[in-house]
């Protein structure tokens, strides 16, 4: 009964991939132009629906946690980039070393 109704663990993960990488780049320029339009709150929910907010899977040898129990995420970086004025380039690298360094 409970395969049928797709119950799963809360500490389970969905099967489906969404390349959130790409998700982020496509939206961050219109994130930057609308940073003083959206409230903090509204900023927030729009990261959240669109970067990956869960640190792993990823390699701690080569990504490990600063200053925390776990590295940081896509939806951090994207938060951090915004408050940090980071311009689309940089963004895009910063996004891609993300990924790099997530490799097993």
């Amino acid at each position: 009964m409970a395969n049928l109704l797709q119950v799963s663990s809360a500490f389970g993960r969905a099967m489906e991939t969404v390349d959130r990488r790409g998700m982020s780049k496509a939206l961050y320029p219109h994130a930057v132009a609308s940073k003083t339009e959206l409230s903090t709150a509204e900023m927030a929910a729009a990261i959240g629906a669109c970067a990956e907010g869960y640190s792993f899977p990823t390699n701690l040898d080569r990504d490990p946690p600063v200053g925390g129990l776990a590295p940081e995420t896509q939806a951090a970086l994207f938060a951090r980039a915004l408050n940090e004025d980071m311009d689309q380039a940089a963004f895009e690298a910063a996004l891609d070393a993300m990924a790099g360094r997530q490799l097993s």
